[in-house]
């Protein structure tokens, strides 16, 4: 059993070498050629010099024994060569290092690039999976820089393997004794570094949950968004605390691992110099027996050191390759990772001017991690020009069933049509062209106002006078004028500009309501508690003109507020995931139900 998980293991090491390889082909395939023929010249040419250099001696130790000055030439000539060679050595490095360097770089922007190209194909339902958040910061952190780590680390295994050869030819001259010396020297080295390799994973996944939650304070205590709650609550001392204690946690786990990666590094030096005297001895006696020249012993030497450091690299390589592999199975499991929604291949486009009437029938809901219902057998339509409201506590499923309706997930049973279609049978692209919202959880930009309100039509986004147009739908007008620089204004936490001015959450919200109402053939507007942030006054005049302009859209509110929810055609309440009660807002207070209830509730404290 334990022999066919090795197995599994070798055989993964492997996939994993050529997946790199494939992808370093596929990215940078003129780099990936040019490396290969620096790194064989590069390799060959140790070899090259410690043979020129046993001729060296030994044409030295001739011309001293025969006092032949004529012989002097022949040893400018070999050391002419040995110049040469170290001059083409310091060519063939500086051109690798500049070839690994643009390489390096392409490489491992074309791998973030494929990890965020993956993650724009995947669902809700990933993005919103807390193991799938850990995966994403296991494929930032570690497999990136691992991943260009690995393709030089195989350029290096592969320069290793044919300096080796090539020092092994000039080896079989003295004998294969002193190449089982070499190999035997290095076998050990080669075990310890497999075990270092795992042993390091292991301490790396093990502990970093302690060095992710002392960064986490360390984040939280630095940021502009939790500054003010932590002023006000005094807990500066409390998190300080907090850093240091899983820090010190981390520390001594990380002072005990390399206290034992010491010792090996102690046995990994100390094996292959004991196989080297060894060798140095039988040299000798063979050199005093006179079967060996002083050039031979001068070439075992240098060939030896050159040898030992060839396979330490190469074990080295194999070792950190093995290490490696372990990381980059994260981002093999990521890349394996397959949208649930499918998309028909004959998807039905809703054309521009196509309006959209909706319906719900039947649809019952829950995520794929519980049992329980989150929505029950809902139905409910959304006709053209309608405006419906959904009320209900928090977790009543209101959330939901928007996302339903954007189909982030699909039902778990009924179904959504879409003009008479089944959503699942209607392309994405052309049924999110008709739809534009804002969410509770709307997104801050870094960027120019402009920018930030042309995200919500990519087509016009240049457009400065589409932007202004829903500039004043979005009632953002009145204070983007007011800004140093109007639209061109930049705007974010992230400061990429300078002069960066700060919103209030009230003017970053119309913002996002004008980003909403960039696309003149919305059908359907989504408003997710879209006037949280306004008194109700200002809430009564923001609506006025809001559904003034409007006029013939089809919009879903999502509020709390029943100043809001009283101006929509039908509202339906939610509670436990079920429709309890719908209708209009007179027709819902005449029936004296929850919804009155909750409706006579809040308006008490406006009496």
């Amino acid at each position: 059993m334990q022999n066919t998980e090795y197995l599994k293991q070798f055989i993964k090491f492997f996939e994993n070498i050529f997946f790199v390889v494939r992808l370093a082909w596929r990215e940078t395939k003129l780099y990936v050629i040019g490396l290969g023929i620096l790194r064989v010249l590069g390799a060959v040419i140790p070899a090259l010099q410690i043979y020129i250099g046993k001729l060296i001696i030994d044409q030295l130790v001739a011309v001293i024994k025969s006092g032949d000055q004529s012989g002097i030439y022949a040893l400018f000539f070999y050391v002419g060569l040995e110049v040469g060679l170290k001059l083409c050595s310091i060519a063939i490095g500086s051109a690798a290092s500049i070839l690994s360097s643009a390489a390096d770089q392409i490489f491992q922007f074309s791998i973030t690039k494929k990890v965020l190209e993956h993650i724009s194909k995947l669902d809700i339902s990933y993005i919103e999976s807390p193991q799938f958040h850990d995966k994403i910061e296991q494929v930032n952190r570690d497999v990136t820089w691992r991943i260009v780590r690995m393709m030089g680390l195989i350029y290096s295994l592969c320069g290793e393997i044919i300096s080796l050869v090539a020092l092994g030819a000039v080896f079989a001259k003295l004998g294969s004794v002193f190449i089982a010396i070499l190999l035997t020297a290095m076998a050990p080295v080669l075990v310890i570094e497999f075990r270092e390799a795992i042993k390091n994973y292991t301490w790396q996944t093990g502990w970093a949950r302690s060095r992710r939650q002392a960064l986490y304070f360390q984040t939280i205590l630095a940021a502009y968004e939790f500054a003010q709650e932590i002023r006000l609550f005094r807990l500066s001392g409390r998190f300080i605390g907090y850093f240091l204690d899983y820090s010190k946690k981390y520390m001594i786990g990380y002072h005990a691992f390399t206290l034992k990666r010491e010792k090996s590094e102690i046995t990994k030096n100390l094996v292959p110099d004991i196989g080297y005297y060894i060798g140095l001895v039988i040299m000798f006696l063979r050199a005093a027996a006179k079967q060996f020249t002083l050039g031979d012993v001068t070439m075992y030497i240098s060939g030896y050191r050159s040898a030992q450091g060839s396979l330490s690299g190469l074990v080295r390589s194999i070792g950190s390759l093995y290490e490696d592999h372990l990381f980059i199975n994260n981002l093999t499991e990521f890349l394996a990772y397959k949208p649930h929604i499918k998309i028909a291949d004959d998807a039905k486009i809703i054309h521009t001017d196509e309006p959209l009437n909706i319906q719900f029938e039947n649809v019952s809901f829950k995520y794929a991690d519980t049992e329980k219902l989150v929505l029950s057998n809902i139905s409910l339509s959304l006709k053209k020009g309608e405006r419906i409201a959904l009320v209900g506590e928090n977790g009543a499923g209101k959330t939901t069933l928007i996302k339903l309706l954007l189909r982030f997930y699909d039902p778990t049973s009924g179904r959504i049509l879409v003009n008479g279609t089944d959503l699942r049978e209607i392309d994405l692209e052309s049924y999110y062209a008709k739809i534009g919202g804002i969410f509770q959880e709307f997104v801050r930009y870094e960027g120019r106002v402009r920018e930030q309100i042309g995200y919500g039509n990519l087509e016009c986004a240049d457009d400065l006078e589409q932007v202004k147009r829903a500039s004043q739908i979005g009632k953002a007008e009145s204070f983007v004028l007011k800004l140093p620089n109007t639209y061109e204004t930049p705007l974010g936490e992230w400061e990429f500009e300078d002069n960066v001015q700060k919103l209030s959450g009230g003017q970053w919200q119309r913002l996002a309501l004008s980003r909403a109402c960039m696309n003149e053939n919305t059908s359907v507007m989504i408003l997710d508690e879209p006037s949280a942030s306004l008194d109700p006054e200002a809430e009564e005049k923001f609506f006025e003109e809001f559904l003034s302009e409007t006029k013939g859209k089809s919009i879903v509110f999502i509020s709390h507020r029943f100043s809001t929810v009283r101006k929509a055609n039908t509202i339906y309440l939610l509670e436990e995931g079920s429709v309890k009660e719908s209708g209009s807002h007179d027709e819902l207070i005449d029936k004296a139900g929850q919804y009155a209830n909750l409706f006579n509730m809040q308006a008490k404290w406006y009496k």
